[in-house]
């Protein structure tokens, strides 16, 4: 029975360091995913804060520009709008890919 225990502890060691070799393997590899993910999560931190700063920037603007006169005419009166053209020329259909005001390209 010994020559069985001893037979069965070096398959078992055997077996134990191929696992051992392959969880190291997949360590490093998962070491080496999260380096890149880190630095993708980093570009993309980057890239949100420009984003959020240029909208802040876009709502600031916003504000200031509410404390000119309101267009039209006054609540209550008659309004004036030009009238229709009897015939249109042309037709031009303009496609921004950014908005002119916070460079956002959700339009």
């Amino acid at each position: 029975m010994h020559d069985n225990d001893l037979e069965y502890y070096r398959r078992r060691c055997s077996i134990l360091e191929r696992e051992n070799k392959s969880l190291k393997e997949e360590n490093l590899r998962l070491k080496a995913e999260n380096r890149q993910l880190k630095q993708e999560l980093a570009s993309l931190k980057v890239t949100v804060s420009a984003v959020i700063a240029r909208s802040i920037n876009a709502k600031l603007k916003k504000k200031q520009n509410r404390n000119h006169k309101k267009l039209g005419r006054r609540n209550g009166h008659e309004g004036k709008s030009r009238r229709k053209p009897e015939h249109v020329g042309a037709r031009v259909e303009l496609d921004q890919a950014v908005c002119s005001e916070c460079g956002s390209n959700e339009l």
